[in-house]
């Protein structure tokens, strides 16, 4: 087993909260593994915070107001900066 590979997998185990065993095992059993979301409340208020300037601007859109493509397009921004960060975190 290399090094990397072993690292990985305890990563993928704490990431699920399981000892490895329990993550090998469950991998080996085909077995689903539950994902117990841990979030940062800070992370989720953000994420909130971006979605809801997103719908009022798509709502905007759709009512005919005039809205700059630079605003939708800063909100975009954020929110796939805040995925990025989320998923180099895993």
């Amino acid at each position: 087993m290399l090094v990397a590979e072993l690292a990985r997998w305890k990563r993928q185990a704490s990431r699920y909260g399981l000892s490895l065993s329990e993550f090998v095992r469950s991998k080996m059993n085909n077995a689903t593994v539950r994902v117990v979301a841990i979030a940062d409340p800070a992370q989720l208020a953000e994420l909130r915070r971006h979605g809801n300037n997103l719908n009022q601007l798509v709502h905007a859109i759709h009512a005919g107001f005039p809205v700059a493509p630079a605003r939708v397009e800063a909100v975009l921004i954020d929110l796939h900066a805040l995925y990025r960060r989320e998923i180099e975190r895993g």
